[in-house]
């Protein structure tokens, strides 16, 4: 046994350490911050630390990127949007406020249609701009290419069918024009 030998130590680790471990398997995994500050952090000198760093450095990452790749339209997203659109403006006759223009009335309803139908994955870049034509509407993003074209008629809500046709009356003298509104969605301009 040589001087440098305590007894109880294997010969050939370092002194008090168990045979095949190193100086680093005793560094505690959570250290006071060299900050100043009273916060423990991971300590990247125990291999149980820096694998809670790598881990948390890969679930930020992974985190980021579903993120992104989940707040962009895709043209499928938008072609469903779209086309649901058609549905929620068709369900029931809609008013007519005498403030508004029919074309400004329209342009609201159709966005609101179309921001409905994209539900919880409507993302921002959607565009919904009137075209020429009174009743069309390019809908678009700024992620994508594609263009669909709704094209929304008014007619005059038949008021035997009309389930709300007491409903709207102006300080309860004439009742408030409403319509039914029948849409077709069609990929490409208007």
């Amino acid at each position: 046994m040589s001087n440098d030998d305590t007894p109880g130590d294997a010969p050939g680790s370092p002194s008090g350490d168990a045979p095949g471990s190193t100086p680093d398997d005793h560094e505690p995994v959570f250290v006071r911050s060299p900050w100043g500050t009273n916060r423990y952090v991971c300590n990247p000198r125990n291999p149980a630390g820096m694998t809670l760093i790598v881990l948390s450095l890969c679930l930020a990452a992974g985190f980021l990127h579903h993120l992104s790749d989940s707040s962009a339209w895709t043209e499928d997203e938008l072609r469903e949007a779209a086309h649901e659109a058609t549905g929620v403006l068709a369900e029931e006759p809609h008013s007519f406020p005498s403030h508004l223009g029919h074309a400004e009335w329209l342009e609201e309803r159709v966005e609101e249609a179309v921001d409905e139908a994209g539900g919880l994955n409507v993302a921002p870049g959607l565009r919904v701009e009137p075209a020429e034509q009174f009743g069309h509407h390019r809908i678009t993003t700024t992620d994508t290419r594609a263009v669909f074209c709704l094209r929304v008629e008014l007619s005059a809500a038949d008021p035997e069918e009309d389930s709300d046709a007491g409903h709207g009356t102006v300080s309860g003298e004439r009742p408030v024009p409403r319509y039914d509104l029948t849409a077709t969605a069609a990929e490409g301009g208007c």
